[in-house]
């Protein structure tokens, strides 16, 4: 007997039969009352009944779903038709977990063609159904949290048709609601359009435009000015936009109020520097008359006379030191010299010259650190250097004065320090000290009328640094003030 094709349907199954326990969907045979006869591999791993448990089992009983599935005579008459059936369902683990499933059935015929069976195709859809459902909640949070941004978000094309704006867009541009903006043409809302095309010419150059800076016109006709990060992909334009008029006014207010104030300290210095020039002449004529009367009728008249002279000379002379150094201090803005390159090694030289003798005087010991160039007025930096190092002097401990001078650059600036070991200051008037006039000791008790510390600051800060002590009682003192590092061409380096 020829059993060919005998042995190649028995092949053929064979084949079936593997295929049927290494694909990852369920496949399940069951009558058309949904009665199981064939359950695979899958369908264990997936519903939690092994074969044995499932085979003559209904599908209610097994599955335990909700989800209503086709009746006998639906299933008839659906294979009469298309032939397939295919839909979403909710199935339930032997340990009851729910799962998601996309099922396909399809007919077992006789051989006349009638349905006598199905065949169930089961895909586990669970994980994706999940990841649809994280996907759908992002993108509600993030529809939510754009829409309710204070920066307006945009979307339009490269014609200027807006496909998106948020709430923040909306307002920006002082419209009623978001489909009233949307029926806008974009390029209508620049007041000048020529920077709508700057700002194409940009982003389709680059792929993206950052603080691009324009100006728009809202709804009700006011001008606003924004500033605006984009990206363009293929013809789509997005982007934020955040409204900084404010800004712009508070810095036009403060532009205002700083030229003011500049215009006013120059008024106040011309009038301090005049004041202190005009009033030289006079003072010098009373201090010269009280010297003479205390030198022609000293001890001529009585005790309470020459007190009485004295005091006025003493106030007189007092009052012609403090309008002269008034009038040095004024002329620190006033009178400055053009900035030049310095090497502060020479002016460190120089002023220890000027201070030779009270060096020696006092047996000062006095170092320092290699000192840079900078730009600056040679003037004012040796004024400075000499009212620091002085200070130093002056205000010793009983100790030999030990003075060093030390240079660091830091952030993009010169860091000078002046270093002693004298007598020190409370750091509570760490800041009153560079107050003009302010002293923190008695009268005579040392020289001075307290106004180098505040000729000081104003070297320093016409630099365009700033100055500051760190110190303690009776543990010396330590000044710093900067200068910007720049190179001899008077460019700040970055």
């Amino acid at each position: 007997t020829d059993v060919t094709e005998q042995k190649q349907a028995e092949e053929q199954l064979r084949y079936h039969a593997l295929l049927l326990e290494n694909v990852s969907d369920a496949v399940i045979s069951a009558d058309m009352d949904f009665i199981v006869q064939s359950w695979n591999k899958a369908a264990e791993e997936i519903y939690g009944w092994t074969a044995v448990e499932a085979m003559g089992k209904s599908y209610q009983e097994l599955l335990r779903h909700d989800s209503v599935h086709p009746t006998r005579d639906e299933l008839i008459q659906i294979f009469s038709g298309s032939g397939d059936y295919e839909s979403e369902v909710i199935h339930q683990h032997k340990d009851g977990a729910l799962i998601n499933i996309m099922i396909s059935i399809n007919a077992i015929n006789d051989n006349k063609g009638n349905p006598v069976g199905v065949v169930t195709v089961n895909r586990d859809i669970t994980d994706r159904i999940k990841t649809l459902q994280a996907l759908r909640k992002s993108e509600i949070e993030y529809r939510n949290l754009v829409d309710n941004a204070l920066v307006g978000v945009f979307k339009t094309n490269l014609e200027g048709q807006i496909l998106y704006v948020n709430q923040a867009m909306v307002n920006l541009g002082e419209f009623e609601s978001t489909e009233e903006l949307m029926a806008e043409d974009v390029i209508a809302r620049y007041r000048h359009p020529e920077q709508r095309e700057q700002f194409l010419e940009l982003i389709q150059h680059q792929g993206h435009v950052a603080n691009f800076e324009f100006e728009i016109v809202t709804k009700k006709n006011r001008y606003k000015h924004v500033l605006m990060n984009a990206s363009i992909d293929g013809e789509i334009l997005s982007g934020m936009i955040l409204d900084i008029t404010d800004m712009k006014q508070a810095e036009e207010v403060l532009r205002l109020t700083l030229q003011e104030l500049e215009r006013s300290n120059e008024e106040l210095e011309q009038f301090a520097y005049v004041a202190s020039h005009d009033l030289q002449e006079p003072l010098r004529m009373v201090t010269n008359f009280l010297q003479l009367l205390e030198q022609r009728y000293k001890g001529e008249l009585d005790a309470d006379a020459d007190e009485f002279i004295a005091f006025a000379v003493d106030g007189a002379t007092r009052m012609q030191r403090m309008i002269t150094d008034l009038l040095e201090y004024s002329r620190v803005g006033s009178r400055g010299e053009a900035f030049v390159p310095l090497d502060c090694e020479a002016v460190f030289d120089e002023v220890c010259d000027n201070l030779k003798i009270s060096l020696e005087d006092n047996k000062v010991t006095i170092t320092h650190d290699p000192l840079p160039q900078v730009l600056g007025d040679e003037t004012q930096l040796s004024q400075l250097f000499q009212n620091l190092i002085g200070n130093a002097i002056k205000f010793r401990s009983d100790r030999a004065p030990e003075i060093h001078v030390g240079a660091v650059q830091e952030d993009g600036t010169w860091v000078f320090s002046v270093q002693d070991n004298g007598i020190g200051i409370d750091p509570e008037f760490a800041d009153r000290i560079f107050v003009i006039f302010q002293r923190l000791h008695p009268d005579g008790a040392y020289p001075g009328s307290g106004i180098g510390l505040s000729i000081s600051k104003r070297i320093a800060e016409r630099h365009g640094g700033r100055i500051w002590v760190e110190s303690k009682p009776g543990a010396g003192s330590t000044f710093f003030f900067t200068i910007p590092v720049e190179h001899v061409d008077g460019k700040t380096e970055s």
